[in-house]
């Protein structure tokens, strides 16, 4: 039997894993169009490896480039490994870095080159000045590819749970908060003083136990917490490994938090959610969960608000949401 053709994809991808959980239906949908026999990932770390794994590519090697740099597009030995990999196809996801991931397209040698179309227009034109011939994967949130990708996700749950062998509860009990630190100076900053008002509302109200889920780096907010809410029905969880973290989310019947990568992973189970946002429109980020509820201040929810403008300062940012409001759509959420 005549082995296939090597077809070698470089996936660029450069910032957070809620990004690339929400980029696995299409890279699966990529994967089954092209069928790419090796994959190299350019990353910040490896933490993707067993999504990547899992879903869409399980049947392939990954070898991951891990780079630390700022700005890793004038790393001349990480562009010299790229070039000796011999790319055929390469792929920019998300690129928060837009001028980094577009130059390292381009540096790579892919002789195809895509991006996906980002929710940021100039870093489209970043993207197709850059790289001539980059075609463009419209981006997943648009509305008519929604149906599919939903669906798709199903199939991508399936396998995780398998593959992973994941603990499915018969019956979800716990509730579960992201929390962000009172130092995380940006958009999505609440305050510690409403992460504490809705814990202990939820302690009050309801006999869930409380699952908080803290990032990496947030260790010191993590043990405030610890005393200011010393109640046994608390338990903190901090840099879990993603099978673990997938775990007890599972366990989940409810979850509160931002806009972040353990909130989309927690959509992967299709769980009640609660998503903070600030000045950000959440029509282009939102888990990809039918059960997902987002609220922002002054309940400007039913309004699209152009992302490209959504930096305003004239827009209200997450440190402007009532707790009263989050207060209340868990009421509704749990009666």
């Amino acid at each position: 039997m005549k082995s296939k053709p090597k077809k070698h994809l470089l996936i660029v991808w450069l910032n957070g894993i809620g990004d690339l959980v929400m980029s696995l239906p299409a890279l699966t949908k990529f994967q089954e169009t092209e069928q790419f026999t090796h994959v190299t990932v350019l990353s910040r770390n490896n933490i993707s490896s067993l999504l990547l794994n899992t879903v869409a590519f399980d049947r392939i090697p990954i070898n991951f480039l891990i780079t630390q740099k700022k700005r890793p597009h004038f790393d001349l030995l990480l562009i010299q490994k790229l070039r000796q990999s011999e790319i055929d196809v390469g792929i920019t996801l998300f690129p928060t870095q837009g001028i980094s991931s577009a130059l390292l397209l381009k540096f790579s040698g892919a002789k195809k080159r895509y991006h996906h179309e980002y929710r940021f227009k100039w870093f489209n034109h970043i993207h197709w000045g850059i790289n001539k011939s980059a075609k463009i994967i419209q981006d997943h949130h648009i509305a008519e590819q929604m149906n599919y990708l939903l669906n798709q996700k199903l199939q991508i749950n399936i396998k995780l749970i398998d593959t992973l062998k994941l603990t499915l509860p018969t019956k979800k009990t716990n509730i579960g908060i992201h929390c962000t630190p009172s130092e995380f100076k940006s958009h999505r900053e609440w305050g510690n003083k409403n992460w504490k008002e809705l814990i202990t509302f939820c302690l009050i109200n309801y006999t869930e136990d409380i699952h908080v889920f803290w990032g990496n780096g947030d260790e010191d907010d993590m043990l405030k917490f610890k005393k200011f809410i010393p109640s046994e029905r608390v338990y903190h969880h901090y840099n879990l490994d993603i099978k673990t973290l997938l775990d007890q989310l599972f366990s989940l019947k409810l979850f509160i938090g931002i806009d972040s990568g353990i909130g989309h992973l927690a959509s992967i189970s299709e769980m009640d959610q609660i998503i903070l946002y600030g000045p950000f429109n959440e029509k282009y980020s939102q888990p990809l969960n039918k059960k997902a509820v987002t609220v922002r201040p002054k309940d400007t929810t039913s309004n699209f608000i152009p992302y490209e403008n959504s930096f305003q300062q004239s827009l209200p940012k997450l440190s402007h949401l009532n707790v009263k409001n989050v207060i209340n759509l868990v009421k509704k959420t749990l009666r």
